[in-house]
């Protein structure tokens, strides 16, 4: 099985009417859109320099990579500092942030408070060769009230570059549409019941030794929805937005280079 190539995203561009129809078609399809330079690079490794900064008097530095906490588990200081780093994600998530999601989704959103860091570190054997779609970790992080009525829209902002192989996020594209994901249920049923009408899905979700796993890139087709495997990759300052009901999953990070991204939840107005 060989890997698809990923669509290139498009420029962001706002005063653009096609632009915005556009992200607005792929998101109602697909449940997620990459805009190039969403957010811009140099705002991007502005915010990531001050992460870490901000890391430093926890005893993690950039140009130190015996101070990372490669091979065993963020806790302590260290993550207690990545969990409440939330000021410095403010110029990511401005007034004007706002302004633009309300333009090309809805101008009913509005930006919920939570804004929260992403930051993975190497495993102890890092090796991109290795890396493989995970089948654990799957979820959706607002599921549906069984109207199939969107809740929320997820911003996720690249702060530096992110190679194939080691992304920060899979997304299963398509998943929000089906019913199985809409109706208020735990993910593990919902990975049940679609791996009964798929053999992608089902060799996605095998979690016994040695399965073949899937592969960035294949796609199936379930109850007339077509679903595509898609890793989340691009450059610093690249906007995400996924629909909250997509369902994706974290992955390792077999990069030599910490990923650090951003997330911003989009609300609907009740």
């Amino acid at each position: 099985m060989e890997q698809t190539a990923q669509q290139e995203p498009p420029v962001f561009d706002l005063e653009s009417k096609e632009f915005r129809v556009s992200v607005r078609n792929q998101l109602e399809t697909d449940g997620y859109i990459c805009l190039k330079q969403g957010i811009g690079r140099q705002i991007a490794e502005t915010v990531a320099n001050d992460v870490w900064t901000y890391l430093e008097p926890v005893g993690v530095f950039r140009d130190r990579t015996a101070s990372w906490p490669i091979g065993r588990p963020q806790r302590g200081p260290l993550s207690r500092a990545i969990r409440d780093y939330e000021e410095g994600l403010l110029p990511l998530f401005t007034g004007n942030f706002e302004q633009s999601m309300g333009e090309l989704i809805d101008p009913s959103l509005r930006v919920g408070q939570e804004q929260v860091l992403y930051m993975t570190f190497p495993n102890s054997d890092h090796d991109p060769k290795r890396w493989r779609v995970p089948w654990a970790g799957w979820h959706n992080d607002f599921t549906g009230d069984g109207t199939g009525r969107t809740r929320a829209y997820l911003g996720f902002v690249l702060l530096n570059d992110v190679e194939r192989g080691g992304g920060n996020l899979v997304l299963l594209t398509g998943s929000h549409r089906l019913e199985e994901v809409i109706a208020p249920q735990h993910a593990s049923a919902i990975m049940k019941q679609l791996s009964r009408k798929s053999t992608v899905l089902e060799r996605l979700w095998d979690r016994k030794e040695g399965a073949p796993g899937a592969l960035v890139g294949e796609r199936c087709k379930v109850d007339g929805v077509e679903l595509r495997i898609l890793e989340m990759t691009g450059n610093a300052g690249d906007l995400f937005l996924l629909n909250g009901s997509l369902l994706h999953a974290p992955t390792a990070n077999e990069r030599p280079d910490a990923r650090i991204a951003a997330k911003c939840f989009l609300y609907f107005r009740k």
